[in-house]
């Protein structure tokens, strides 16, 4: 995103050029337009955060981009609950007061700029919004950073931890989680720890497991208001700091294992019968699997060339030599893609047997896509000995001799989204940096196209009632809606200057005093 510096002159430009913009002389951009990244797809179309002016623009085909009527305040972040299928978003939304002693002085006040740091109040919320209106509100105490809903939708956890509360005014409770019940309407604050970092639900959506600074709280939503059920502390030396770093249940959902920063130790916690058990692993996990079909769990480290598989009744480990760490894992049906950023190798593994099958790319690794199918895998290279020029390499996954086909590309590749057309073939978009069109390849096939943009992309999402959107680097706004079927091309443009002019609207609250 540029900067709200450069920002300004194309907006002068385009005032001057017949733009049905009011003049007001200057405009001074301290943050940008709008949020490429912020964005969330429903079925209403897409919904913008617009960090200049505080709010939330819609794009829908076909139509004008329009702004939501968010009232008085300024939204934080917006997002999509699970089970809204693609149809409502959940927007943070901070609401400000500036409360002034003495009604004359209150007149004084303009702008939200005008109120003194000590008079300015901040109240936050959730507000629901669906077809472009708000639909219901939920209250806050407090302002937070993260944000994790259950999959039913109906709870989410929201937190501050110590690294991101820079920039939040006031007291800030580092010890507490909100809980966030969007059918109730409620919002309660749950005691946890210092510093919460992440959290995970149970299938059910019943539980939530919470990690914080040397332990692990589980919540119980299912009670009115929802309430700690047990914390476990993982250690009893106050001198000592255990960091969690990752947590997934078993199958069953009786285990939740936690691995810990920098530590060869695996905490299993029992949630049946709140005890703790230590399983003490030959390497420092820098990332973890449940496979819940074969009822293991898989795990990686940087810094070990090997991998290691837990059974879950006896938690047994069963080692796996590799020729390179590892550390990333994606999950596939019946087996598990073991890489490792900058290295060149990629393991296809079968949890249950241990048998691996090895791909050698040509370069070192980016990152890697899996295809919905999961029988090609898209690994991002980077520039390599020809030409200088940056890779891909399309990984055969139904091949157990580790057979990869290497392309070279113009950019680096930045994304890749699959779809499959009526014929069944599946597509794969790849998305490259100061590339200004889609490479549309037949993964079955073999055969390409190029689908022409209008200006370099900088990300690709998928569109709920079908197809792709991609962004652009564009301070006035700049979106394209994607058909892969037809390569049919809608350009939505010019939409951050949708309320530029207008400030964040605020609420004067003055007192009973007048000073003569």
């Amino acid at each position: 995103m540029k900067t709200p510096f450069l920002s300004l002159l194309p907006l002068l430009t385009l005032a001057a050029c017949g733009w049905d913009l009011p003049n007001s002389g200057n405009a001074y951009l301290h943050l940008p337009l709008w949020d490429a990244r912020g964005i969330q797809a429903t079925v209403d179309g897409l919904y913008v955060p617009m960090p200049h002016n505080g709010g939330i623009t819609l794009l829908a085909p076909g139509e004008d981009a329009r702004r939501v009527d968010i009232g008085e305040g300024r939204v934080v972040n917006i997002t999509v609950p699970p089970a809204s299928s693609a149809a409502t978003v959940a927007a943070v939304i901070e609401r400000y007061r500036c409360e002034v002693d003495d009604k004359k002085e209150a007149r004084k006040v303009d702008r939200l700029a005008d109120c003194a740091d000590e008079d300015l109040k901040v109240d936050v919320e959730i507000d629901l919004i669906a077809g472009g209106v708000v639909t219901s509100s939920v209250p806050l105490d407090t302002p937070f950073r993260s944000m994790v809903w259950n999959a039913a939708g109906t709870h989410a956890i929201a937190w501050t931890d110590a690294a991101t509360a820079a920039g939040i005014d006031g007291v800030v409770n580092l010890t507490s989680v909100t809980v966030i019940d969007t059918i109730a309407g409620t919002a309660t604050a749950v005691p946890v720890g210092f510093s919460a970092t992440d959290v995970l639900f149970d299938d059910a959506g019943a539980r939530a497991i919470v990690l914080s600074q040397s332990a692990v709280a589980v919540i119980d939503l299912a009670t009115s208001p929802p309430a700690r059920d047990v914390t476990f502390a993982l250690t009893l030396d106050p001198d000592q700091v255990v960091t969690p770093v990752g947590v997934q249940l078993t199958p069953d959902g009786d285990y939740a294992l936690i691995s810990v920063q920098g530590s060869s130790d695996l905490y299993v916690l029992d949630l049946v019968n709140n005890s703790v058990n230590i399983v003490t692993l030959d390497l420092a996990p820098s990332a973890m699997h449940v496979d819940p079909s074969d009822d293991l769990t898989v795990l990686v480290s940087a810094t070990t060339a090997a991998v290691d598989i837990m059974d879950h009744r006896f938690f047994d480990v069963t080692r796996v030599q590799l020729d390179e760490a590892m550390d990333a894992i994606i999950d596939g049906d019946g087996f598990d893609l073991l890489y490792g950023r900058n290295h060149r190798d990629v393991y296809r593994l079968d949890p249950l047997t241990g048998d691996i099958v090895e791909f050698r790319l040509q370069n070192p690794l980016l990152s890697l896509h899996l295809a919905p199918t999961e029988e090609f895998a898209i690994a991002f290279t980077a520039q390599g000995a020809v030409d200088g020029r940056p890779g891909m390499e399309i990984l055969d996954l139904r091949d157990t001799r580790g057979h990869s086909y290497p392309y070279l590309l113009e950019g680096v590749g930045i994304d890749a989204k699959f779809t499959v057309d009526d014929a069944g073939l599946l597509h794969a978009l790849i998305l490259q940096s100061d590339v200004t069109y889609l490479y549309a390849l037949d993964l079955y096939g073999g055969t390409a196209r190029e689908i022409e943009l209008d200006e370099p992309p900088i990300g690709i999402g998928a569109r709920a009632e079908g197809g792709f959107y991609v962004t652009h680097d564009d301070p006035l706004g700049l979106v394209s809606l994607v058909d892969p079927t037809t390569d049919a091309i809608e350009t939505i443009a010019g939409f951050g200057t949708l309320g530029i002019f207008d400030p964040i609207d605020f609420v004067v609250q003055p007192g009973q005093e007048e000073t003569p």
